[in-house]
């Protein structure tokens, strides 16, 4: 990279040596980061499993991207809210939850139609 200097430019650098290591560390440091990054994503996807409360978006984060991730999160919550929906109605068919419900309704019932035990106070004999 250095040879690459042409006779025109006037460049001086103060400690060559250091920067002829930055620049031979390079793949080194790229290896790195890349590592880096693959460990969380691993990470957020170990989260998501276990929560599945994170949205991805595969979109640069930066501030021209934002209508793309908002029309992506809103797409991604419609589907969300359907397959919800689907859901209660499925489990408000279930047979175990009807019968559930009936053993409910039967204890209400039982409990309202006996009456009360009577006051113990001052008027009570």
């Amino acid at each position: 990279m250095l040879s690459q200097i042409t006779p025109k430019q006037k460049t001086s650098f103060a400690d060559v040596d250091k920067l002829k290591e930055q620049l031979e560390s390079k793949e080194d440091r790229i290896h790195e980061w890349r590592q880096k990054i693959d460990d969380e994503q691993k990470q957020l996807e170990r989260e998501n499993e276990d929560h599945n409360d994170i949205f991805f978006v595969d979109v640069v984060d930066f501030y021209r991207n934002i209508p793309t991730k908002l029309l992506k999160y809103l797409s991604r919550s419609s589907d969300f809210l359907q397959k919800k929906k689907k859901e209660k109605k499925r489990k408000k068919n279930d047979p175990k939850r009807k019968q559930h419900r009936k053993e409910r309704l039967f204890l209400k019932c039982v409990m309202h139609a006996i009456p009360p035990p009577p006051e113990r106070g001052n008027n009570a004999r």
